[in-house]
């Protein structure tokens, strides 16, 4: 009885509504296969816009696509000759990519943003923005995301040889992806969930920003390395697709969680106002 009594408290607190919610919509929406699904699609859309947008950067003679992507990593130099091999120099990227490249790396890009937009359509239960009308916003969302990327790259070098620069850049990337990831549902829902009901999932995401970038630096030398001894160039491709399914299943998780506060009541209603029943479904 007495541990039945305590088990109701539990189920009928805060933390214990917030934690149910959440795991039964992760259950609903196959947290496995939807991170799966958006890994896959981070992998063969965001990775060729990154090279596109650094293709089209003024560079300097050589491959600074590998060359700058080993620094970051701090890879060994089998595994960094292997990047270099695998990516392509600047000067060979930039003659691969005409017009009509470009136009059709962005607009097969947006699969990741459509992803995105039935992940969050099926948390909010609200329905989708019309196709090509909301085409613009697929390819915005792209773009802000890349963004983001350069910006903690550049973050991370300003700050490189500062005291307290881990710290720093720490505090920085958490609101940098608290602020991104906050914007990216909004937007892609044209503004159909309040943004104020988006902010735990952004601030969650943020902060596993930063757990993983910590994270990151200490795996993914080490497990590059070893893949490209064991299978060269490909070896890359494993690891990182391994990777990105971590950081989507963050990214869900988050999401889910962050739905699960704004829709339950408790310190976030006293906050930020009353919490929302999810949106009414289409039709």
């Amino acid at each position: 009885m007495r541990a039945r009594s305590l088990f109701e408290r539990y189920a009928d607190s805060w933390p214990g509504r917030v934690i149910d919610d959440t795991l039964r919509a992760l259950v609903k929406i196959n947290l496995f296969d939807r991170s799966m699904t958006l890994a896959a699609q981070a992998f063969t859309s965001v990775f060729p816009l990154l090279i596109l947008v650094a293709v089209l950067r003024p560079r300097r003679s050589g491959n600074q696509l590998g060359e700058g992507l080993a620094d970051s990593l701090g890879l060994d130099p089998d595994a960094r000759a292997a990047l270099e091999v695998a990516l392509p120099a600047g000067s060979t990227a930039a003659s691969s990519f005409g017009l009509i490249g470009i136009l059709v790396t962005v607009l097969s890009a947006t699969s990741y943003s459509r992803a995105l937009v039935r992940l969050y359509a099926g948390i909010w239960d609200v329905p989708r923005p019309p196709g090509l009308r909301g085409l613009w916003r697929l390819v915005a969302t792209l773009l802000g995301l890349v963004l983001l990327i350069f910006l903690l790259t550049f973050v991370r070098r300003v700050l490189q040889g500062v005291p307290l620069s881990t710290v720093a850049e720490a505090v920085v990337a958490c609101l940098l992806g608290a602020l991104i990831w906050t914007w990216v549902p909004w937007f892609l829902l044209a503004g159909r969930v309040p943004a104020r009901l988006l902010l735990p999932g952004g601030v969650l995401m943020g902060a596993a920003m930063v757990v993983l970038t910590v994270a990151g630096r200490i795996y993914l030398p080490r497990a590059l390395s070893s893949a490209t001894r064991q299978y060269g160039a490909l070896g890359i491709s494993f690891t990182y697709v391994s990777w990105l399914f971590v950081l989507m299943l963050a990214l869900v998780t988050t999401a889910v969680t962050g739905a699960a506060v704004a829709r339950n009541p408790g310190w976030f209603d006293r906050l930020l106002g009353p919490p929302v029943q999810s949106p009414p479904p289409a039709g």
